[in-house]
């Protein structure tokens, strides 16, 4: 993937997570529960908020590898397509 590549992570299943890539050395995410709905102002506060969720690769690569290893490691096994899951795959290319 190039460099300037614009990527996001969001996960979901009882609840949807969308991880904060664009904070330097860090990685968060919010939350919001499956059963609620966002409203409005939500959808226009994440909107405005963007940024930070949506970042070019380059900028966030350390990040993605650490949302990345985190969903794997957090996934119950029987979701994991290959249980022998090579970490280099998650490496700076």
């Amino acid at each position: 993937m190039d460099d300037r590549t614009r990527v996001g992570v969001l996960s979901f299943s009882g609840a949807v997570s969308l991880f904060e890539l664009g904070h330097s050395g860090s990685t968060s995410c919010e939350v919001y529960e499956g059963s609620s709905l966002a409203g409005a102002d939500d959808l226009s506060s994440l909107m405005l908020r963007q940024s930070r969720f949506v970042v070019a690769l380059k900028h966030c690569r350390q990040n993605l590898s650490n949302v990345l290893a985190y969903l794997v490691e957090s996934a119950p096994l029987a979701y994991v397509p290959n249980p022998k899951f090579d970490r280099v795959l998650l490496e700076p290319c």
